[in-house]
């Protein structure tokens, strides 16, 4: 988490264990400049539309933002690497994330500069809120789920939690009609916290063993860029 003064707090569940605080957030050496390049480019889109520089234009209806203009080959690419490294990660952060047969095939998609179809290492996205108030700096350990019978990882940074396919099968439609389309037209929602079974119990666990200095939670809920996918969400 980032607080105020834009510090990021690493806090762990372990009783006793103070916070750390990381100058340039987790960080790894993972990758060749040449690879950093590839992905370079798909970030530098990724940081553009989620903080609204981007030609995508967003509508929100209720709690589901319907977004056009995405562009497919970026952001599809930039899912499908954030899954990659943190499938070959050995920080501790990424400990959960293990992909099998499916991390060797996302690195041959990668050097392709393959996106796939939308079903194939496609996110879910989620905007989340507090109580309508946009929660742009937290970041969670990746875990596994279930949606239907597919494996999905959850990451949550950015703003959103994102629900990562990991699967060899075609899922149903309505599944397939929340993941990026390849006209560049996207669906996500707006979920409060609270809602977030996973999410809620993380923090209130961090919250409980005194896990949050003073401030710190209400600095996650102020600072959201003024006109992304957030904001059209709130």
């Amino acid at each position: 988490m980032y607080d105020e003064k834009n510090r990021f707090h690493a806090l762990s569940n372990v009783p006793g264990k103070r916070n750390d605080i990381l100058q340039k957030g987790v960080r790894e050496r993972l990758l060749c400049d040449e690879c950093e390049q590839r992905f370079g480019k798909h970030e530098d889109y990724a940081a553009r539309l989620l903080g609204g520089r981007s030609d995508a234009r967003a509508r929100a209806h209720g709690d589901v933002v319907s977004i056009e203009g995405v562009e497919y080959f970026h952001f599809k690419l930039f899912q499908m690497a954030t899954l990659w490294r943190s499938g070959i990660s050995t920080h501790p952060m990424f400990s959960n994330v293990s992909l099998g047969v499916h991390q060797e095939r996302l690195r041959r998609m990668l050097l392709a500069d393959d996106p796939g179809e939308p079903w194939q290492y496609g996110s879910l996205l989620f905007t989340i809120h507090l109580d309508g108030t946009p929660i742009p700096d937290l970041m969670v350990q990746p875990t596994l789920a279930k949606l239907d019978i597919h494996k999905i990882y959850r990451f949550v940074f950015g703003g959103m939690a994102w629900m990562t396919l990991v699967t060899s099968q075609k899922p149903a439609g309505y599944i397939l009609e929340n993941l990026l389309q390849e006209n560049g037209h996207y669906l996500m929602r707006a979920k409060n916290i609270r809602q977030m079974n996973y999410l809620a119990s993380a923090i209130q666990e961090f919250k409980d063993r005194g896990k949050f200095g003073p401030g710190l939670l209400a600095a996650l809920t102020i600072r959201c860029r003024r006109d992304g996918p957030c904001r059209a969400a709130a």
